[in-house]
């Protein structure tokens, strides 16, 4: 059959974030063509959406059939497949790949969606917002997630926390871990549906992203609104902040576990720093800030969100908060040391 390449890639892309980097359980690294509709599934994310190639169930795998497709410049290929086999055949070149014509992938396990309702347009912005306060520490499992409620989404690391309040239309409390949750962002979702053990989305392409969802009876989230709930000196940010930012990000992004910048607070004076192995760079900007030497850790993209929809951020002797009616963004503080 003939299809058009980028028709066929952009499927797969979509559907690429339920993929495992290898098989961690049957074909969680293949493409799963089911009667003209793509599966992926690695336990924690399951997408689904239409295919170009109706009339075909076999499992493939995902990362040849990727870097075969991304490499060719055709606008149009063909796609034919035996009983172990995948090939495509473009202008004087052609690959085979490897397939499995017996479907293994345990989609029966993720819960199918009925009741969507429509998605908030600010959902994205929250989750991306929300997700850099998500800890690393694999011991608190509770931490390394988003919590969603059906008012709210928040999250806290124990040094800094944020949440973001909007109708989430869900009617039980969840806990997602952060990448699983990252994976709906972008791609235009605008129906949530859900179900005992998955949160569903839905885009307009008909692409389904699933995202399995923990209990917080049996991992319950910590109540954060007395780190909210404080008045402080009131500071207002600098013009500038934004382009500051983006250049100590340079450094502090080679820092794969942890991308944070330091900021430190001189009477008058604000210090933006960030440092990888490569090098570092910081720049100063005045303030009208009196109080004592602070300091404070942030992800860069955080202090970006925050500069440019924020002028002013409140602070006392041991929290730095910002916020609008919808979100607030709270971390702790520490007495700056001379370097």
């Amino acid at each position: 059959m003939k299809v058009n390449k980028n028709d066929l890639l952009s499927q797969l892309e979509m559907a690429s974030s339920g993929l495992s980097k290898r098989e961690m359980i049957k074909q969680s690294d293949c493409f799963v063509f089911i009667d003209g509709r793509l599966h992926t599934y690695n336990e924690e994310v399951s997408c689904s959406c239409d295919s170009v190639l109706e009339n075909f169930t076999a499992a493939v795998k995902a990362e040849p059939l990727l870097s075969v497709l991304r490499k060719m410049t055709e606008e149009n290929i063909e796609i034919k497949f035996t009983d172990s086999e995948f090939i495509i055949r473009g202008k004087r070149r052609e690959a085979g790949i490897r397939l499995e014509k017996e479907i293994e992938l345990p989609l029966e396990t993720v819960e199918k969606p009925e009741d969507w309702k429509s998605l908030s347009s600010e959902f994205d912005q929250a989750v991306q917002l929300v997700s850099q306060c998500t800890s690393t520490d694999e011991t608190q499992f509770r931490l390394t997630c988003v919590h969603i409620t059906p008012n709210e989404l928040e999250a806290s690391d124990r040094f800094q926390a944020s949440r973001y309040k909007l109708n989430t239309e869900i009617e039980s409390k969840a806990l997602i871990r952060k990448d699983t949750l990252k994976s709906i962002v972008d791609l235009g979702m605008n129906e949530i549906s859900e179900t005992d053990d998955w949160l569903h989305f839905r885009n307009p392409a008909g692409l389904v992203i699933s995202c399995r969802r923990y209990s917080t009876e049996e991992n319950e989230f910590p109540d954060l609104e007395s780190i909210y709930d404080f008045e402080g000196q009131k500071t207002k940010l600098p013009a500038g902040i934004t382009e500051a930012v983006e250049k100590a990000e340079i450094f502090s992004s080679d820092n794969l576990d942890s991308d944070m910048i330091m900021v430190q607070l001189k009477p008058g004076k604000l210090q933006i720093k960030g440092e990888g192995n490569l090098g570092w760079f910081t720049e100063f900007h005045d303030v009208n800030y009196t109080g004592s030497d602070l300091r404070f850790r942030i992800a860069p993209k955080m202090l970006i969100e925050i500069s440019n929809q924020h002028d002013e951020c409140e602070l006392n002797e041991s929290l730095i908060k910002v916020e609008n009616d919808n979100f607030v963004y709270v971390t702790l503080l520490s007495i700056a040391e001379d370097e």
